[in-house]
Parts: C-alpha cells; sequence; structure tokens
C-alpha cells in the first residue's frame, strides 16, 4: 500500500528531489545548444559529401588523360582549399590559415591523392 500511495496523483515520486536541484532554463539550454551541435553536424556532413560528390567529380572529368605539372599540381591544391573555405564561409581577408580550415573542416589535402588513385585503375 505504501508503494501505491507514493505513486498516486499529485504526490511527489521518487525523482522530485533531482527535479528540484536542477533548473529548467539550464536544461532547457542545454538542450537546445545540442539541437544547434547536431544541426550543424549534419549541415557539415552533407557539405563535405556535396563537395567530393558533385565538384570533385566534375573537376576529376578526364583526368585519366592529364598531365600534371608541378603548377598544375599547385593549382589543384589551390582549388580544394577555395572549395573548403566556400564551404566554411571564410574570407580571404579573415588571414585563416590552410591548415586552420583543414581542421574545421576535418579533412586533410587528398585531392592529388584522388587524381592518382583515378589515373592508376
Amino acid at each position: 500500500m505504501a508503494k501505491q500511495d507514493r505513486m498516486t496523483e499529485g504526490s511527489p515520486t521518487l525523482c522530485a528531489p533531482f527535479l528540484q536541484i536542477v533548473d529548467p532554463t539550464a536544461i532547457y539550454s542545454y538542450t537546445r545548444r545540442f539541437q544547434e551541435l547536431y544541426l550543424v553536424s549534419c549541415v557539415m556532413l552533407f557539405c563535405l559529401i556535396s563537395v567530393k560528390c558533385y565538384i570533385w567529380s566534375m573537376t576529376f572529368y578526364g583526368a585519366e588523360t592529364w598531365t600534371l605539372r608541378a603548377a598544375d599540381q599547385k593549382y589543384l591544391e589551390s582549388f580544394e582549399m577555395w572549395c573548403w573555405r566556400r564551404m566554411e564561409k571564410i574570407s580571404w581577408t579573415d588571414h585563416v590559415r590552410n591548415e586552420e580550415v583543414l581542421l574545421r573542416v576535418n579533412e586533410q589535402r587528398n585531392i592529388l591523392h584522388e587524381l592518382r588513385k583515378r589515373k592508376a585503375n
């Protein structure tokens, strides 16, 4: 009977002391921040997949027949960094180093590696 009396409507439950300790606004701000971070990570993942799927496939069109000179390699690496900077909305006037951009998108420079892999197949 004692358990039924405790669980009746209007009476405090076993977890009531914990709910009184936690501020409701703190819970709301935590869940709001979690939702924002989740949304940002999903958008970032979609952008990474889109860049690698659509942009690089058009860039590599006919790449099997290319003769890569040093200048061409430099242009390809510059294009890769330009794509990551555009995705992160980083202006060239912000003076953000390439290594920092790669850390933000959690990627490495691999456009030349992908190109060599396609030429090998």
